[in-house]
């Protein structure tokens, strides 16, 4: 690499990278952009506090309103760290007044990076002496336009004999229970909001700005929407598909919903030992019944039931195999020769000679007779092979096809 000697490299910082700027001669050049800081969070505004003043031992709850308020910032009043400090979103801020010397004082609120904002006498401390009531808070602040509705007020100043009044009408049963305490029983009003007003008796006020809200009766709310039950169960497959009639199959059935009690039914007969395995899975042994397919059924304890057609098949037991006669071939013939045999039965022809023989039924050639003779065909030497079940009441003849003049490759059976 050819470096210029009149060029120089000097390492520039960014917030984020580090950007290379080279210095040729008298210039300079940037190796590339250099990133912009991400704009910083923005201090917090305080753009007013209710109440405004209070006494100077401190204890009022305050509501701090503004801007940019972050999780975690403190509050302080005339330089007098604020309790109980909750920040109830990016606009607003309760805190408890902490003592102070009477006389205005800055409320001041700092985020946790450090920014804050602040409130030039915002909030202004009253001597005992002359210092009015303060209202911060009414609880309910609802109730019904008939009134009778019991509140408990909040807040500082409160003296013995203080009166309370709801807009311009005065509450009853007022009972000043400390300085910073009143209960009282809401009069009756119109619907909508109205100040809360504590009057102590040298005529110094309290003021909470629409303080309690009262509510026009109306009709009663409709009841709440019934709770869905739970679903009916469906059943998606079962496995195997197919069984005996006699029953004693041991099946699995899927789907979905089943519940512990849950029964199984096969075209209505109950299945026995029905275990639910799961909300999907039930194992059970099926009934006796007819050959068919039948529908399989799952019925919750609730009385739902899902039902899947012709789930199940029953297929009838296969018939026993049909009795079997054997027919020798040797050198001498076949043995026996003749045969009684009962409807359903099979004859098997063995060839113990050394040579090929073809079985067929009479006459020659056509060997239309008994056909199910005609099953046997072509037997090398040590091969054997089946007739199909004589069913047909009637007498059989039969010759070697190969040698059909030879008698002693001919017989007969009689099926009775």
């Amino acid at each position: 690499m050819h470096t210029d000697p009149r060029c120089s490299l000097r390492l520039v910082p960014g917030a984020l990278l580090i950007t290379l700027a080279m210095s040729c001669g008298g210039g300079s050049s940037p190796a590339g952009p250099s990133p912009q800081s991400p704009p910083p969070a923005a201090a917090p505004t305080l753009s007013a506090v209710s109440p405004g003043r209070g006494a100077t031992g401190g204890g009022l709850g305050l509501t701090i309103s503004g801007s940019n308020f972050a999780a975690g910032a403190s509050v302080s009043i005339g330089g007098i760290a604020a309790t109980g400090v909750t920040v109830a979103s990016a606009t607003s801020i309760t805190a408890t007044t902490p003592p102070h010397a009477a006389g205005a004082a800055d409320i001041v609120v700092t985020n946790p990076d450090g920014q804050s904002g602040r409130l030039t006498g915002g909030f202004n401390y009253e001597t005992p002496a002359s210092a009015p009531p303060a209202v911060s808070s009414v609880t309910p602040s609802s109730g019904p336009v008939g009134g009778g509705t019991s509140v408990s007020i909040a807040g500082a100043g409160f003296t013995s004999g203080a009166t309370v009044s709801f807009g311009t009408a005065a509450a009853s049963s007022v009972s000043v229970t400390s300085t910073t305490a009143i209960t009282a029983v809401a009069p009756s009003g119109n619907a909508g909001k109205v100040d809360v007003v504590v009057t102590n008796q040298d005529g110094q006020t309290g003021r909470l700005i629409e303080g309690f809200t009262y509510v026009a009766s109306g009709p009663p709310p409709p009841p709440p929407p019934p709770v869905p039950g739970p679903a009916a169960p469906t059943l998606s497959g079962v496995s195997p598909l197919s069984g005996p009639t006699a029953g004693g199959t041991a099946v699995t059935l899927s789907g979905t919903g089943f519940v512990s009690g849950a029964t199984v039914t096969l075209d209505g007969t109950p299945a026995s030992n029905v275990s639910v395995a799961n909300a999907t899975t039930i194992t059970a042994t099926t009934p006796a019944h007819a050959a068919g397919a039948v529908d399989v059924v799952v019925t919750n304890p609730d009385g739902q039931s899902g039902r899947r057609s012709g789930g199940f098949t029953y297929e009838a037991p296969a018939p026993p195999p049909s009795p079997v006669v054997v027919v020798t071939i040797t050198s001498a013939g076949v043995s026996p020769p003749s045969l009684t045999i009962s409807p359903g039965t099979r004859v098997r022809f063995v060839n113990n000679d050394a040579v090929p023989h073809e079985m067929s039924s009479d006459p020659h050639p056509s060997h239309v007779a008994c056909p199910v003779l005609n099953q046997v065909g072509l037997l090398l030497a040590g091969q054997s092979r089946e007739t199909g079940a004589f069913t047909a009441i009637q007498t059989c003849g039969y010759h070697d096809h190969r040698d059909p003049d030879d008698p002693k490759w001919s017989g007969t059976i009689a099926i009775k």
